[in-house]
This record gives structure tokens, C-alpha cells and sequence, in this order.
């Protein structure tokens, strides 16, 4: 429970002090998504979405023809097909772009005299990164500039060329410095099931606190199906091939691998000693974009419903909850201290409380 309860607090001190990018004043800068120049074809859908550090690109093509990302000297790193994900073993950005801080490149890639090689990880056709093109290091804030109780100020313009077939698109969108007027905040819609305790974790990216005191095995399923955690009367395991595996790492801003071998079939690890474990999960995450309407305004918002797959020896079930947008107005905050919801984990103490996404498409 120790182990379980300091994981927990973790996770929402992390995402209170962090947010998007967290900038002064209590402001935040936050990458905003603008249009793609041209439009790529319909089912084609590029987001920006949050981690609890910075933000990500994810980019889902169930095209045949291949989309392909290159770094910033025009070197190819990552293709995306409906048939597949591959990214280049010989290119900078394949590592740099699974950490907010930019990764650890090896030696001999970083000196350009690596044997490069193209690597499936992927057979859904969607991939999200660290586009560091979002967040680049010599971004300066004005002085002094503050955006007002209901608005924004534009910072700076980003461009992320890609290509489709022989069509070169730029994806183009700005940094905008913005003042928080509300906070996320997640619940679940239902009871777990008997002998599994949940509290869900309210941050900008949504986590879960799960503690497993079944007679059983219990299996948490990923966004395609696949077993991505497993609790045990003694144990928690992950499985480090499994997709929800590494977005889970990014959404929490961790290094993620740079690449697992798609169909290398499970690899499980254990992360805790006693059946208690935290994790940040991508499938409670709502944009990071909200309408004005929303964040303007002083109503509690359901933005997103969520569903979290389980089976116990077998035996489906599922977590069913909700994310909505909570006005500082509504909850009695004061914006200048630190989000409600981590004065409640503390106060919380020892006590431990027993759907997939998309974004909006730009065309």
C-alpha cells in the first residue's frame, strides 16, 4: 500500500507543477494545433495530445499509402501505414522522440555511422511522440506578459513537415501562454469489481491507484486487447510490448523504449512488490485543446467517457468512468496554490480508496 499510495502522489504532484510546459505566473504553454497545408485525405487524423511534461504528436493512418516523418535535417525516422508502424534504428529522432527531454541517442547514431535499419512496432497504423519541434529549448516569454483572466497570448508558430506518397504536407500550429481557469478531473461512473479497490487519480493526463486483494489473477487489458498489467496476491507486472505500455510512459512524461519489435509476443516485468500499483492512463486523457466555451465558462463539463477492460482469471469486466473539466469558480479554488485535487491526495494519507480516444480530426 506504501508503495502504491507514494506512486499515487507522484503522479499528481508531477502533473499540478507541470502541466503542458509550465511557464510563470501560474501560466502554462500550451502547443495548439492549427490546420495541415494542404489537407491530408480523409481518415487521416493528426492531434496534438498532453503528458504530464510536455505534449505529443500522434498521427493514425489507415491509408495503404505510407506517411512518413522526418527529423529536422530531413533524415526519415518513422512511417505510418495502415498496415504498419516502422521507425529507422540509425536515425536520432527514433530515440530523441520517446523522452521530453530528448532521450539518450546512442554514440554511434548521434555520429551518423550507425547501420540503419527500418523496425515494425507497430500493426495499428496510429504513433505518438515527443515532437520537439512543439517545445523547442530557445523559446523566450516575453517580459512581463501575462495573458489575461480569458485569454491567450501567441508565442510562436511550429511547422512539422510530413509526407504522404509523393505529397509533402506541413502540419502547422502555435505556442500559446495561457492562464489555467479550471483543472481536470476524472471519477469513475461505477463500482470496481469485488476484491479490487480504485481510486482514480485526477491530473492533467488522468491516472488510476488500483489494489488487488482477489484470489485470483488479475489482468488489465490495453487499447488494442493486449495484457498490459498483471496483479497478483504479491506482484504487479507490465508488459513492456504492449502499445498502452509505452503510451502510458509517455502520457506520464517517462523515457519510453524506442522500439519493441511489433509481434515479439509478451514481456513482463515486474513494478511492484505488493499487488498496489499507479499508472497514468492515455485513455482517460481528454484534448489538450478545450473550447473557450468550456474553459471560460463556470459549469462542471463531462469532456470524455472512458472504459478500462479487465478480465479476473478470464472473466471480463471493466472500469467505466468519466473526465470533465473542473472551473477554479465551481470548486472554490484559488489558482495561485496547487490544484485541489493534490491537497485531497494527501489528505487521503494511508487511506487507499477501494474507449478508446480520438481527437479531433484536421483534414
Amino acid at each position: 500500500m506504501r508503495h502504491g499510495l507514494v506512486a499515487a502522489v507522484s503522479v499528481l504532484v508531477v502533473a499540478a507543477l507541470c502541466g503542458p510546459a509550465r511557464a510563470h505566473g501560474g501560466a502554462s504553454v500550451v502547443p495548439v494545433l492549427g490546420e495541415v497545408v494542404p489537407p491530408l485525405p480523409a481518415g487521416v487524423e493528426v492531434t496534438v495530445v498532453a503528458s504530464q511534461v510536455s505534449a505529443l504528436i500522434e498521427i493514425h493512418n489507415p491509408l495503404d499509402e505510407v506517411l512518413e516523418v522526418a527529423q529536422v535535417d530531413g533524415t526519415p525516422w518513422l512511417r505510418i501505414s495502415r498496415a504498419a508502424v516502422e521507425v529507422a534504428t540509425g536515425v536520432a529522432d527514433t530515440y530523441a522522440s520517446t523522452s521530453p527531454s530528448g532521450g539518450t541517442v546512442p554514440s554511434d547514431v548521434a555520429a551518423g555511422t550507425a547501420p540503419n535499419a527500418w523496425v515494425r512496432v507497430n500493426d495499428v497504423g496510429e504513433w505518438a511522440w515527443f515532437e520537439h519541434r512543439l517545445h523547442p529549448a530557445d523559446l523566450v516569454l516575453p517580459r512581463g506578459a501575462l495573458p489575461g483572466e480569458q485569454s491567450s497570448i501567441t508565442l510562436a508558430n511550429w511547422v512539422v513537415p510530413v509526407r504522404l506518397g509523393d505529397q509533402t504536407h506541413e502540419i502547422r500550429g502555435t505556442l500559446e501562454l495561457r492562464t489555467p481557469l479550471g483543472a481536470i478531473q476524472a471519477a469513475l461512473r461505477s463500482g470496481p469489481p469485488q476484491g479490487l479497490r480504485v481510486e482514480v487519480l485526477s491530473a492533467n493526463v488522468p491516472g488510476i491507484l488500483a489494489s488487488w486483494a482477489g484470489p485470483g489473477v488479475l489482468v488489465v487489458l490495453g487499447r488494442d486487447g493486449e495484457p498490459f498489467l498483471r496483479f497478483t496476491a504479491t506482484q504487479v507486472e507490465v508488459n513492456v510490448a504492449s502499445a498502452t505500455h509505452r503510451e502510458a510512459e509517455l502520457a506520464r512524461g517517462n523515457p519510453a523504449p524506442a522500439f519493441i519489435a511489433a509481434g515479439s509476443g509478451e514481456h513482463w516485468e515486474r513494478v511492484a512488490p505488493t499487488p498496489t500499483y499507479a499508472w497514468v492512463d492515455p485513455r482517460t486523457r481528454p484534448p489538450i485543446d478545450l473550447a473557450a466555451d468550456v474553459t471560460e465558462g463556470s459549469e462542471i463539463v463531462d469532456l470524455l467517457a472512458w472504459d478500462i477492460p479487465l478480465e479476473i482469471d478470464g472473466v471480463a469486466a471493466t472500469l467505466v468512468g468519466v473526465t470533465r473539466w473542473m472551473p477554479f469558480a465551481a470548486s472554490g479554488s484559488d489558482r495561485s496554490r496547487l490544484p485541489w485535487f493534490v491537497a485531497g491526495a494527501v489528505v487521503v494519507g494511508g487511506v487507499l480508496l477501494g474507449v478508446r480516444r480520438r481527437g479531433r480530426p484536421l483534414r
